[in-house]
């Protein structure tokens, strides 16, 4: 979005549907080499600069980087692959 924010195709049906327990945080999201464990509730949860992945007001999976551009801190571009997994 015109912010940074990287906006996935995720959304939360989806990982509910694949038996994800998005509640307690056991998921780690993927995108290149960055990994981002767990999920925020809103985009000032993380620490200035770092990444963080949270359902957005449209129900995607969404990684942010508070106070800072996602698209630039990871060197992302539209159509880069994410991966969400559960963590055991």
């Amino acid at each position: 979005d015109r912010f940074g924010n990287l906006i996935t195709n995720i959304g939360l049906s989806l990982l509910d549907d694949l038996a994800f327990e998005v509640k307690d945080g056991a998921v780690e999201t993927q995108l290149g080499e960055h990994r981002i464990l767990g999920l925020v509730d809103h985009y000032a949860e993380g620490a200035s600069g770092q990444p963080v992945v949270l359902i957005g007001s449209r129900g995607c999976l969404e990684i942010a980087v508070n106070c800072g551009s996602a698209a630039e801190t990871l060197r992302a571009s539209r159509g880069d692959g994410v991966c969400v997994k559960k963590v055991i």
